[in-house]
């Protein structure tokens, strides 16, 4: 008899449910089995292995190394042993370990060569099925919407500032969309003044007239691969104060040129007499949690943030050391599109910090 495999699925026969077709045994095993097989079908993401050690909220297993955090608010399931079907929501993984918090798996039966598989989120899912990786698979950290993928790319400002900033996208971008939360003016154009440079790029003009709030404008972009998010800060360096703000799944070069040397951050202002340039790049799970509470709340990325995050001084984590997509090319024969991609030089004048919580409680 099988059990939670793909490979059970098979039609049941009208021969097996007819009026002269009793129940059987064989019949509601393969019912059971196709339940199972479709549950796998749709949700699993393709990770399975097996139980070297058991604790009570952590499994532990020998098979191909995770990624930190790679299937945090995903489901495990048991497929073998005495607690097969079990579900378990994942809080954490690491290289070979699954969290399971506040869950007692030991106690529930698992133990050492039972088999498991990962599904997308089965058991707390409240957003629906949305590509964000963890109810469902992520399109290149990606919305789909209209046949293409797509990502948003948000810039904002503090009271009383006036700030140029590229927007990730560049060229790859839709309208774009404004708010302010102050109650106050905001005033948002292409340029006044500009002086950013012979590069031709997709630029906002963000002049927020006051109020103790900020004000934003977010862009809907044909999408990159986003190996990398990335949070950019200006910052002052006689009074501290962030004056603008950017945050994007693909960095800002894409779009506006593809050459990170020439636009390295969104600030077309920037000043080092003047200003600092602060970089954040979350991990998945971070940037998972800031959408999750954007949701909840009604707001945007950079609002959360800006609202219950702040830099971590004191960090000093490695600069992402992986290529990232820096624009699309076409290949001349068969028309298909190139993504072409190199790894980001740290300037020498980036800050690169880590998120904290306004509480102080640094995220790991």
């Amino acid at each position: 008899m099988a059990t939670w495999s793909i490979a059970a699925l098979r039609a049941i026969l009208a021969t097996e449910t007819d009026a002269d077709s009793p129940g059987s045994q064989e019949l509601m095993d393969q019912i059971r089995e196709n339940i199972e097989a479709l549950l796998l079908l749709c949700f699993a993401d393709g990770f399975t292995g097996t139980c070297t050690v058991i604790a009570e909220a952590v499994l532990t297993h020998a098979d191909a190394a995770q990624v930190a955090d790679e299937h945090d608010g995903r489901t495990l399931l048991i497929t073998s042993g005495d607690a097969i079907g079990n579900m378990y929501t994942i809080d954490d993984t690491a290289a070979q370990t699954i969290t399971c918090t506040g869950d007692t798996m030991a106690t529930d039966g698992v133990a050492k060569d039972d088999t498991f598989a990962i599904l997308y989120d089965m058991k707390t899912n409240t957003d629906g099925h949305d590509h964000d990786g963890v109810n469902s698979k992520e399109l290149g950290i990606a919305l789909k919407a209209g046949g293409l993928n797509t990502s948003l790319s948000e810039v904002s400002v503090a009271q009383g500032v006036s700030s140029h900033e590229t927007v990730t996208g560049g060229s790859y971008c839709f309208w774009p969309q404004i708010k302010e939360t102050g109650g106050q003016g905001l005033t948002a154009q292409v340029a006044t003044a500009y002086t950013g440079g012979a590069t031709y790029a997709t630029i906002i003009n963000l002049d927020y007239a006051g109020g103790s709030d900020s004000g934003y404008a977010q862009f809907r972009y044909i999408n990159a691969s986003g190996e990398v998010f990335w949070i950019y800060l200006l910052k002052d360096i006689a009074t501290g104060e962030i004056l603008a703000r950017s945050a994007a799944p693909d960095h800002v070069c894409f779009g506006n040129g593809g050459n990170p040397e020439t636009i390295p951050h969104p600030f077309c202002d920037y000043d080092p007499a003047l200003h600092e340039v602060v970089i954040i790049t979350p991990t998945k799970s971070e940037v998972k949690k800031i959408r999750k509470d954007a949701r909840k709340q009604g707001k945007s990325f950079l609002q959360i943030f800006v609202e219950e995050y702040e830099v971590d001084e004191l960090s000093s984590p490695t600069w992402p050391d992986v290529p990232v997509t820096v624009d699309l090319d076409e290949d001349i024969e068969t028309g298909k599109k190139i993504v072409i991609k190199e790894k980001v030089v740290k300037q020498d004048y980036f800050k690169h910090k880590k998120l904290k919580k306004k509480s102080q409680e640094v995220i790991l």
